[in-house]
C-alpha cells in the first residue's frame, strides 16, 4: 500500500471508532482497528466524505498555511469561481487582487476566465479525439480516483485533457517557469492532485490553500467593498456546468459520489455509455458542495442563483484565440494514460490469488452477512478480504467469536461430565 499520498488525516485523540466514516466511505477505504479509524491508502480517493460525516471532527486535511509559503512575492494565487459565491455581494476582482497582494503574494488570477472558455476547449478536444459518446471531463479529481479504484473499464472514456486549474497554472508557467502557483481549493482531492497527479508527471501547481481558511481572512476585508461583474464561468459551480455551457450535446450530469457509483454500475452492466458527455461531481452541487468551502452548499447555491442572473462574458476574442492556439499545439493534453489501482488483486501470482479467492468465498459463507460493521470493516465481504489478506482475524467478527465461545463452553461442559463422580469423595 506504499506509493499513495493522501491529504486526509485522522486525529486519534478525537476518533471514537464509531464507524460513521467506515459505513459512508464510497471505496471501503476505512477500517476501525483497536478502536481507531485507519485509512487504506490504496483505496482512498480523498473525496472527503469521511470528513463530512464524522460527528467528532476527527478528520483533518494536510494543506499549505499561508504563513508557511516561502517567497510569496513570487506566488500567484488562482481564484476559482466558487470563491465569489461566499459573499452576498461578490467583490470586484480588482479588490480581490489588492487583498491577495496585501498578504504578500505577487498577484491573484481570476479562474473564471478559464472556466468560461473550458467547455469550448473540451468541445474542440472531443472533435479532435473523434470519440462521439461517453466523454468524461477530468474536472473532479475525486471522480477520477473513483474510476481508478472502482470503474477501471471507464478510464478510456476520460478526456485526455487538463483540468481548469492545471491550465491556469500552465499559462503562468509558460510565460515564466520560475513563478509559483497556489490554488484556493474546496476539495482534499485537489490538494492530493498537486502531490500525486493523474495523467501528468508533475503538477504545475505548487501550493494549495483551503477555501475556508482563506475566507476567514478575507470576509471582513470584502464586507464593504463594491461588487464586480461575474463571468459566465460562474456556472461551473452548480454541478451542471457542461449541460448549460454546451446545450447542443447530450449530457448526463450527476452529483454525489454515491449517486455516481449507482449510475456507473448501471452503465457498466449495459456496456453502453450513450450520452455524449458524462459530467460527474463527487459533491452535491459540484464545487459549491466542496467540503473545504467556508459556507454550506445551501447558502452558496442561493448566492449562485442570485449571481447568475446577470453574468457577463469577460473573455476577449483575443484571449480566447490565444487559448485555442495553445490547445492546437497540445499544451493542455494529458501526457500519461490514467491507470487503475490494483485494489481488487488478492495476490500478484494468479494461482495464489485464485486460492485466496476460494478462501474468501469460504469465509464469507461463515459470516452472518448483515454488514453490521462491528468488526471495523464496512461489509462482511470487505471483512473476508481483510482476513484473507492478513489484516484481520476471523474472530474479529463478534458473531463468529460468539459461536466459537459457545462451542468452547459446550466442550468444557462435556469434559466436566467425563470426570469422577462426586460420590467418590464421600
Amino acid at each position: 500500500m506504499k506509493g499513495y499520498m493522501h491529504s486526509i488525516t485522522i486525529e486519534d485523540d478525537l476518533c471514537k471508532g464509531c464507524t460513521h466514516c467506515v459505513r459512508n466511505c464510497p471505496t471501503e477505504a476505512i477500517r476501525v482497528v483497536d478502536g481507531k479509524a485507519r485509512i487504506l491508502p490504496i483505496r482512498c480517493i480523498d473525496c472527503g466524505e469521511c470528513i463530512r460525516v464524522c460527528p467528532y471532527k476527527a478528520r483533518g486535511v494536510i494543506f499549505d498555511h499561508i504563513s508557511s509559503i516561502p517567497e510569496r512575492d513570487n506566488v500567484v494565487v488562482l481564484i476559482p469561481p466558487v470563491f465569489y459565491l461566499h459573499f452576498d455581494t461578490p467583490p470586484a476582482f480588482a479588490t480581490v487582487n489588492k487583498f491577495i497582494k496585501s498578504l504578500g503574494f505577487k498577484a491573484a488570477y481570476d479562474m473564471s476566465l478559464i472556466f468560461e472558455s473550458y467547455p469550448k476547449l473540451l468541445h474542440l478536444h472531443m472533435d479532435k479525439a473523434g470519440k462521439k459518446k461517453g466523454f468524461i471531463p477530468p474536472v473532479c479529481p475525486s471522480v477520477l480516483r473513483l474510476l481508478t479504484v472502482s470503474f477501471p473499464n471507464l478510464l478510456s472514456n476520460v478526456a485526455m485533457f487538463d483540468s481548469p486549474w492545471e491550465i491556469s497554472a500552465g499559462l503562468f508557467k509558460k510565460k515564466d517557469n520560475k513563478i509559483k502557483v497556489a490554488l484556493l481549493t474546496t476539495c482534499p482531492a485537489q490538494i492530493t492532485s498537486i502531490k500525486f497527479p493523474l495523467g501528468i508527471d508533475s503538477s504545475r501547481l505548487d501550493y494549495a490553500i483551503p477555501m475556508n481558511h482563506f475566507y476567514h481572512l478575507a470576509r471582513r476585508y470584502f464586507e464593504k467593498t463594491p461588487s464586480g461583474d461575474l463571468s459566465e464561468g460562474i456556472i461551473a459551480c452548480c454541478g451542471e456546468w457542461f449541460s448549460e455551457a454546451i446545450p447542443e450535446k447530450d449530457i448526463l450530469s450527476l452529483c454525489s459520489i454515491n449517486r455516481i457509483k449507482d449510475a456507473l454500475h448501471e452503465e457498466e452492466i449495459k456496456h453502453n455509455l450513450s450520452p455524449d458527455i458524462i459530467e460527474l461531481w463527487a459533491c452535491d452541487y459540484g464545487c459549491a458542495g466542496g467540503i473545504l468551502n467556508a459556507l454550506s452548499p445551501v447558502v452558496l447555491m442561493q448566492y449562485f442563483r442570485r449571481a447568475r442572473k446577470s453574468p457577463k462574458t469577460l473573455v476577449s476574442d483575443e484571449r480566447r484565440e490565444e487559448l485555442i492556439n495553445d490547445f492546437n499545439i497540445g499544451l493542455f493534453d494529458l501526457k500519461k494514460q490514467i491507470t487503475e489501482r490494483p485494489v481488487l488483486k488478492l495476490d500478484e501470482e494468479m494461482e495464489v490469488s485464485l486460492r485466496k479467492f476460494e478462501q474468501l468465498e469460504h469465509i464469507l459463507d461463515t459470516l452472518p452477512g448483515i454488514d453490521c460493521g462491528a468488526c471495523g470493516a464496512p461489509t462482511c465481504r470487505a471483512f473476508a478480504e481483510d482476513v484473507v489478506l492478513g489484516w484481520s482475524y476471523i474472530t474479529d467478527c463478534i458473531f463468529v467469536l460468539k459461536d466459537k465461545l459457545k462451542k468452547l463452553a459446550e466442550e468444557v461442559a462435556d469434559l466436566s461430565r467425563l470426570g469422577p463422580s462426586p460420590q467418590r469423595f464421600k
